[in-house]
Formats: C-alpha cells, structure tokens, sequence
C-alpha cells in the first residue's frame, strides 16, 4: 500500500505502527475484504512533477548551508530564463533577475536554475554564492553519482 506521509499520520494511532523503519498500517485487504496489518510505502508527495511549477517547493524547502535541488523541466528552465534578464548567467545556470525571497539577513535569494546531463535542476540561492560547477557538485551528490 502506498500512501504520503501526511496520510499515514492522518490515521488514528491506533491503526498505525512502526516496525524497525517500516511503517505498518491496519486495512482492509481489497482481494479477501479481511481487515489486516500491512507494510506501507511513504511516497514522498511534498516533491512536485518534473512538469509542475517549482516556486513553492523551493521556497518551502530552501535551508542555508544545507542546498536541496529540484528537478525540473526544460520548459520550466526556459520560461525561467527568458521571463526577465538573469542577474547571472554562466556555464548553463542562471539566477533569476528578480529576486523570489530575502533571508534571514535580508540578502535576496533567487531561483537558481542549472542545466547539468541533459536534465534540469534549480533551488533557492543568493547571488554573491553563484558557482554552477559547486552546483553541478551539489547536484551529483544529492542525485547520485551514477545517475550522470
């Protein structure tokens, strides 16, 4: 059974458990219609599409020092860098001119957007970090080396 993780919470605790890392739910097998208890899998809903408009998510999930990248699409990139002049632009990844958010101190953070292996990634970031090869390290890392 796959469910989010907000869905497996919504549940009474009483229908929920963990087992080691597996989370286990009380439900109603559709095949014998017998009420059993049944392994999970959480689906990571919060992560849009790779089609799906990335404002939301990269705003909700940006954390300093601790860079989280999203896919995205080559639509999305494109719109992105050709709705207003990017702030910079260089070695296949731009910042988006105008700002999305400010920081704790206040400094602007723009959406970041890097093409890297055919496949388009962007996140939050500030201007005076702009660095597409420490992004495309970033990138690696958190995808897996062996997806490029």
């Amino acid at each position: 059974m796959k469910m989010t993780k907000q869905e497996y919470e919504s549940k009474p605790a009483a229908y929920r458990e963990f087992r080691g890392q597996t989370p286990y739910l009380l439900y109603m097998d559709p095949d014998t219609s017998a009420t059993v208890w049944g392994p999970v899998e959480i689906t990571d809903a919060s992560r849009p599409a790779v089609n799906e408009w990335p404002y939301p998510w990269i705003n909700k999930h940006y954390n300093p020092g601790h860079p989280e990248w999203l896919e995205t699409s080559q639509e999305t990139f494109d719109n992105q860098l050709g709705c207003v002049p990017p702030a910079r632009h260089k070695a296949g990844a731009f910042a988006v001119g105008e700002c999305s958010r400010h920081d704790r101190y206040c400094d602007p953070l723009h959406a970041i957007f890097v093409e890297y292996a055919g496949r388009y990634f962007c996140r939050l970031g500030n201007l005076h970090d702009f660095d597409p090869v420490s992004y495309q390290k970033e990138i690696r890392d958190q995808f897996g080396r062996s997806n490029f």
